[in-house]
């Protein structure tokens, strides 16, 4: 088999797939899935080319990992009978479980030694009345939390003039933050949308997990916050604990859910491929 790729960005993704198929018999397609929906990017145009060009007997897999693809698309790449992948306990219909993938880095002591500043996230657009209301008792608690720009787009009115003087506008870089606080909407809580911790291992960022990601309590068990007090406590600690901090989760994921490792990852994008 000959595995091909696209907007995989991840060496040892690539290495161990090279070293795993032979080249021979058919071919195969792995997409990490780029949002098309109001992008109008280099890499979405090229991704759309290759698509449109690659040959019917090509087997497609599709890694949809910010679940963006429309319903167009969705119904598209199912007759063409690709395999459909998201990071969701309960996928949408036609897709399977597929968790991200995850190169263990070496991160030297600096990393933890620079000063940064405390950042509170969330996935996607959807901030709910409730965890509204849990935001604005962590900053009350914890003053220097920035938050992302990007929430504000779907704030209006009373909810945008409430939160505006707590919400930093403007573009930051990974390496900015030392902590980030992962929650999401009550849909992300119940089909189990694997927080995105990926850029968080890769640049040195503790991931905090609201409890309301039932699905993966056990994968981040001691990173799990219940209440806008656990952040003002790992704020403090951050110092002390943060290297054991990304050590453990490693940890939690070899033995929770391997399958993030890149070359578990691989080993099944092959047998999916394969038919196995």
């Amino acid at each position: 088999m000959k595995l091909l790729t696209l907007n995989v960005d991840s060496k040892k993704f690539i290495d161990y797939a090279n070293s795993m198929v032979n080249g021979k018999g058919a071919e195969v397609l792995f997409i990490d899935w780029l949002p098309t929906t109001g992008s109008q990017s280099q890499d979405v145009t090229y991704q759309i080319q290759i698509i449109e060009s690659t040959p019917d007997d090509v087997q497609m897999i599709i890694f949809d990992r910010h679940s963006s693809m429309t319903p167009e698309e969705v119904d598209f790449f199912k007759n063409r009978g690709a395999i459909l992948l998201e990071p969701v306990i309960k996928p949408r219909f036609g897709f399977l479980f597929m968790p991200y993938y995850i190169d263990k880095l070496d991160l030297p002591l600096s990393t933890w030694e620079k000063k940064r500043q405390f950042h509170f996230g969330y996935k996607g657009f959807d901030l709910s009345p409730r965890s509204e209301r849990w935001l604005l008792k962590a900053i009350k608690e914890v003053p220097d939390v920035r938050v992302g720009a990007s929430i504000v787009a779907k704030l209006q009115g009373d909810r945008y003039n409430t939160l505006k003087d707590v919400i930093s506008i403007g573009d930051y870089n990974w390496n900015d933050f030392n902590i980030t606080v992962i929650t999401g909407s009550d849909t992300d809580y119940y089909r189990g949308v694997l927080p995105d911790i990926t850029n968080h291992l890769k640049y040195g960022v503790v991931p905090l997990v609201h409890h309301k990601h039932k699905w993966f309590h056990a994968l981040f068990k001691n990173f799990l916050i219940f209440d806008h007090y656990d952040i003002s406590w790992y704020k403090i600690m951050y110092k002390a604990i943060s290297y054991g901090m990304i050590d453990e989760l490693y940890k939690n994921i070899e033995t929770y859910l391997p399958e993030m490792i890149t070359e578990n990852f691989v080993s099944t994008i092959i047998s999916l491929g394969e038919g196995k």
